[in-house]
């Protein structure tokens, strides 16, 4: 959603850059704005409503080739300070061919969130509907957390004076006494999604353990983005493949994965990333092959390629490569319930925890912290905290078999569950 930028701030910025572009060949303002309300609530008893409110300014210019950067956080009285500390980090800067300038860009319009979800103007209203659904659903004491964000990013330069840029997020925690706790955000059917969570959770299974070794094991659409996110952000970083290379990797010829700036509903979605350049839809991996890294400008100019809209910063930080939404493709995928019934004796993973290891080679360990235990097709309990290793090349693989159950998780990664051999999970 692009609107109209804040005249003031406007303003300011393009005195900074006046001011900025008296001692140097070009530069850029980077402000950014947040505001931030929550409601903690236990057993909608006892209530804690805040409203926070944040706002940062980083300028980048370009000093005789190199980079200087400078940041401020609230209100400055003087663009003096913030563009003589710019001066003086470009001594040190590294040497840049990089125009910062990012004129008019065709826009992609995205729609980043759901218009029923919550505004700052509609939260109270929402949080009655969600307090009702849910005491109809758990009659239990149980406590919740309901987060609602505003981002307002602005990019001004010397060729475009103003482009703004919206985005709200709800974040959703539900915790019952039983520690079973339900988590969304940024989706369509938010109350419809916490309910069916709700339901599961606190749909009790025995605690079970496992009488051998499983065959198979499956994995949930959460479980697998904890298995892969961080390595594929890891390796297909442009700096990475700017620095090291391409190691030549491919993948089971079923899959694909999408780096995708513009899906709607989507908390990695936006017009246009932080270095003006438009988002857009790509593949990392298409039918098993690597096709491409993700990059901003700078590791894009390394390898000669044109950027891929992945540019990201906070205020306090210049631009990095960054993912934006990742979206996983297998094909010949079945229903979730044929996936399960063709376990004999397995696993079906739904958390993992305290996974860590060696990114750069694709393993990491840990421990299960549920799986629900699959005898001929059917769960037969929980069962908890079994150590595990994962050899995540192998595990992309050697997929056997993909679910039907595509689902947004964690706001930025749409994946689904998927069946494999026990020697590639378990130890």
């Amino acid at each position: 959603m692009l609107c109209g930028g804040n005249i003031e701030l406007d303003k300011w910025n393009q005195r900074i850059i006046n001011h900025a572009l008296r001692q140097c060949e070009e530069a850029e303002v980077f402000s950014y704005r947040r505001i931030e309300q929550e409601l903690v609530s236990n057993n909608s008893k006892d209530k804690k409503y805040c409203i926070k409110e944040s706002s940062q300014l980083s300028l980048r210019i370009l000093k005789d080739g190199h980079i200087g950067y400078s940041t401020h956080s609230g209100k400055i009285d003087s663009c003096s300070d913030l563009v003589e500390n710019a001066l003086f980090t470009s001594k040190w800067g590294g040497a840049e061919r990089i125009s910062l300038s990012f004129g008019t860009l065709p826009l992609t319009d995205v729609r980043i969130y759901d218009k029923s979800m919550p505004t700052m103007e509609s939260f109270p209203q929402f949080v009655g509907e969600l307090e009702s659904k849910l005491k109809e659903k758990i009659s239990t004491r149980y406590a919740y957390r309901v987060t609602t964000i505003q981002d307002s990013i602005e990019v001004t330069d010397t060729t475009v004076r103003s482009m703004c840029y919206d985005k709200t997020i709800l974040n959703f925690l539900l915790i019952t006494p039983e520690e079973r706790f339900a988590w969304a955000s940024c989706r369509n059917g938010l109350i419809e999604y916490i309910e069916k969570k709700c339901e599961i959770n606190t749909n009790l299974f025995p605690i079970v353990s496992l009488s051998k070794t499983p065959e198979y094991v499956a994995v949930s659409p959460s479980a697998f983005r904890s298995i892969i996110y961080k390595i594929i952000a890891l390796q297909f970083n442009g700096k990475r493949i700017s620095t090291e290379g391409c190691n030549n990797v491919s993948f089971n010829r079923d899959l694909s994965i999408i780096d995708d700036g513009i899906q709607d509903w989507m908390t990695g979605s936006q017009p246009f990333d932080d270095e003006g350049t438009t988002c857009k839809s790509y593949y990392l991996i298409e039918n098993g092959e690597f096709i491409s890294g993700y990059f901003d400008k700078k590791t894009a100019f390394a390898m000669n390629f044109p950027s891929t809209g992945n540019a990201r910063r906070s205020w306090g930080t210049p631009p990095n490569p960054s993912i934006n939404n990742l979206l996983v493709e297998i094909k010949k995928g079945v229903p979730l319930q044929t996936l399960i019934g063709a376990i004999n004796y397995g696993l079906y993973i739904t958390d993992l925890l305290d996974l860590e290891g060696d990114a750069i080679n694709w393993k990491y360990q840990g421990l299960i912290k549920r799986a629900e235990l699959i005898v001929n097709g059917h769960p037969q309990g929980i069962v908890r905290n079994v150590p595990i290793k994962i050899d995540v090349y192998k595990l992309l693989n050697d997929i056997e078999l993909s679910a039907t159950d595509y689902t947004n998780v964690g706001g930025n990664m749409r994946c689904c569950s998927i069946l494999c051999s026990n020697k590639i999970i378990i130890d």
